[in-house]
């Protein structure tokens, strides 16, 4: 059974990785001794909250972006740190060494280095941000044109069944009074078309000479 050679330790690999622990500059660790990783999550969870992305590749995008500004807070720190102890063991500018100047320049580049990948990455994440918010505000757009034609429908069918009830009522009365008219025409044409009845009368009592006072004469009203 054949086992895979291990790698041969090469010094100049080794001696580099302490030195990039050392100062943290060059590390490519995610946290080094002296970091808060909670305050990296917090960063990452804000720019989550921030670029709202809607894809795998768009949520890498933004840690990577993420990443690119922690580990240029990191370089900054380290530069600023690394000044300030030339400063002070050597106040005086004409009393720093080549040696000097370059470690001071290292740094420079370095910092250099870690700006122009954070302006790498937040190119990329502005890029999709910008189209998701295009798109966000045409998705509003076109649901607010969406219950705008609600609004037109629901009232074009109010108005619609106000008519039709309104149409009816219409109807109904115009039946009513059609039929009030054909019940009056029936009763005239009856009226007219059967014999009127009167009620018999009395004939009128005649008058009587011998009975009427008035058609008697004195003598006769004597006796």
């Amino acid at each position: 059974m054949s086992t895979a050679a291990a790698p041969a330790f090469n010094p100049s690999t080794a001696q580099t990785r302490l030195n990039s622990l050392k100062h943290g500059a060059t590390s490519k660790q995610l946290f080094i001794p002296g970091e808060d990783p909670s305050a990296f999550l917090s960063m990452l969870q804000e720019n989550f909250r921030y670029y709202k992305p809607v894809t795998e590749q768009q949520a890498a995008l933004v840690e990577d972006a993420t990443i690119a500004h922690w580990h240029l807070a990191r370089v900054q720190r380290v530069h600023n740190e690394n000044e300030f102890d030339h400063y002070t063991a050597k106040p005086e500018v004409s009393d720093w060494t080549n040696q000097d100047m370059d470690r001071l320049n290292k740094f420079d580049r370095y910092k250099t280095q870690a700006e122009r990948s954070l302006q790498r990455a937040l190119a990329n994440v502005l890029a999709f941000h910008k189209d998701n918010v295009r798109t966000r505000q045409w998705q509003q757009l076109h649901e607010l044109r969406q219950q705008k034609f609600e609004i037109q429908r629901e009232r074009f069918e109010l108005a619609k069944a106000r008519e039709a009830r309104l149409a009816a009522k219409s109807q109904k009365t115009e039946a009513s009074v059609a039929n009030k008219a054909d019940s009056e025409i029936r009763f005239a044409k009856n009226a007219f078309s059967s014999p009127q009845k009167t009620a018999p009368t009395e004939p009128k009592p005649t008058a009587n000479a011998a009975t009427d006072p008035k058609s008697q004469t004195p003598e006769e009203m004597i006796q």
